[in-house]
């Protein structure tokens, strides 16, 4: 009875330790579910406190927050952010993009589906188009930061019609982005860079009508006088003088059909055009040349096309140009109207002729200042729509004078003169397009006379201001006027040294 009682004792200890190991089992199971439980909470807060933070972090960026707190550009008052540089930076971009549009593939080789940072720029000797579009941005932020300095210093503040031309401009941009069916924010920044806001935009704004106050306070003491045009002619009368004359080029791949043109038959054309009497020969041989031999079989080629290219011979007020064999042998003092002249590629394949039309002189002729107020289809969509407003304005301009005239061009041009009431100003002729130069110089014009001119660039509401100075005198007037510029400009920038980061610049998307 023993010996069973103490086996049934032990069996008894055995499972209550068994029971009792299986407790604290399950006690320590528990306790780990629990543990785990609150590291996942943890884990899980943690990692939605992770992707908010990332989303934060994405905003700021693409709001333009970092960008806002690294200088780009400053003097001792000012500082430009990376959003304004990145203004400047694709301002530039754009402008030349809309100059160029397709042109800057085929003849720049500009690959717009690439980053500007790696592809070479033909424009530059060594450099990418990042490069060269961030060396004009630089060169506008620095005459941003330098004027505005220089406003500081003179007092110059602005006024509330500069403020309400930044609002305009501002207001003009927000209808453009409700015409293109885009947010405000989305087309700042595809126009301007990602980043940028209005109030980055304001800011620059608001720095460039600084700039362009101060320069016209700078440059409206520029005032010469005859004696001042007179020294300049004494002192440079050979670089005043100026020659026309016609040239035609000939080559042997002027046509498809490499046995129509030979380097002999175009010999014989060379001696032909030296042998010309005057103007209107040589354009009768220029002429033979067009028709059998350069345009020969081409159909579509009209009597009108043949004009425009003998028209386009034609050579005004050409200035003398070193190191240059024609000019320095039109230039020569014995030379004479009509003489000719002739020149080749090294192998004969190119033919250039030239026939002196008008020698070496100082130009005395009288230029011409005119008002006026471009309307193009580009804004008002069809040619008749541009004529029809161009006619509204036309009709309130009429006897109003040039005042009148002066508000309607800077509510309406689309010209750059505009911002001067439309004033074009020491207009010589031949020197804008044949509408224009036929209205303008037309001996029967008189002062206040207004009309409409069709161009090649839309229609131009015209009102006649008066005379101008003489053409030399117009010529004497620029250099002067860039002479004392130039010399000014030299003493700001000494005055006001400017910094650039340039490794924020180049952190610019381009």
């Amino acid at each position: 009875m023993g010996k069973a009682n103490r086996t049934k004792r032990a069996d008894q200890e055995a499972k209550q330790l068994a029971a009792e190991q299986k407790k604290q089992a399950q006690a320590a199971a528990q306790k780990k579910a629990k543990r785990n439980k609150i590291i996942g909470i943890v884990c899980a807060v943690l990692a939605v406190a992770l992707v908010g933070s990332t989303l934060a972090y994405n905003k700021m960026v693409s709001s333009g927050f970092f960008m806002r707190q690294t200088t780009a550009a400053s003097t001792e008052n000012f500082e430009l952010d990376q959003t304004h540089a990145s203004y400047f930076f694709n301002s530039i971009y754009s402008n030349f993009m809309n100059s160029y549009g397709e042109m800057a593939s085929a003849y720049f080789g500009l690959d717009t589906s690439k980053s500007l940072k790696s592809q070479s720029c033909a424009m530059l000797e060594s450099g990418t188009w990042f490069d060269y579009f961030m060396t004009s941005a630089k060169s506008d932020m620095t005459n941003i930061l330098l004027f505005a300095e220089e406003a500081k210093a003179r007092g110059l503040e602005l006024d509330k019609d500069d403020k309400k031309q930044i609002d305009e401009a501002i207001s003009a941009l927000k209808k453009a982005a409700k015409t293109a069916g885009v947010s405000k924010s989305y087309y700042i920044h595809a126009t301007y860079g990602a980043g940028v806001s209005e109030k980055d935009l304001r800011d620059v704004l608001e720095l460039s009508a600084l700039y362009t106050k101060c320069y016209g306070a700078l440059t409206e003491a520029y005032n010469f006088t005859s004696d001042d045009y007179n020294a300049y002619k004494k002192e440079h009368e050979d670089d005043l003088k100026q020659i026309d004359y016609a040239t035609f080029t000939m080559t042997t791949s002027d046509t498809t059909n490499a046995d129509d043109i030979s380097v002999d038959i175009l010999k014989k054309f060379v001696d032909r055009f030296k042998a010309a009497k005057n103007l209107e020969a040589f354009q009768k041989i220029a002429e033979e040349y067009l028709r059998d031999y350069m345009y020969k079989g081409k159909t579509d080629i009209t009597d009108e096309d043949i004009k425009a290219d003998l028209d386009a011979m034609i050579v005004k007020g050409a200035s003398y140009v070193e190191e240059n064999e024609f000019s320095e042998w039109a230039f020569d003092k014995s030379r004479k109207a009509n003489n000719t002249y002739s020149s080749a590629n090294e192998d004969g394949t190119a033919q250039y002729v030239y026939i002196l039309t008008s020698t070496a002189a100082i130009d005395e002729s009288q230029t011409k200042n005119v008002r006026h107020i471009l309307l193009t289809t580009d804004t008002y969509e069809t040619a008749e729509a541009a004529k029809a407003k161009a006619e509204e304005i036309l009709a309130q301009v009429s006897g109003a004078g040039a005042e009148k005239f002066a508000e309607l061009a800077a509510e309406y041009s689309e010209d750059s003169s505009a911002a001067n009431g439309g004033l074009l100003e020491n207009v010589a002729a031949g020197k804008t397009t044949d509408s224009f130069d036929a209205w303008l110089f037309d001996s029967a014009r008189k002062v206040g006379d207004t009309g409409i001119v069709e161009s090649e660039y839309g229609y131009h509401v015209v009102y006649m201001e008066g005379d101008g100075l003489k053409a030399w005198e117009a010529t004497a007037h620029s250099a002067l006027w860039n002479e004392k510029y130039q010399e000014d400009y030299a003493a700001i920038a000494a005055k006001y040294p400017i910094t650039f980061n340039d490794a924020a610049l180049y952190a610019i998307n381009g």
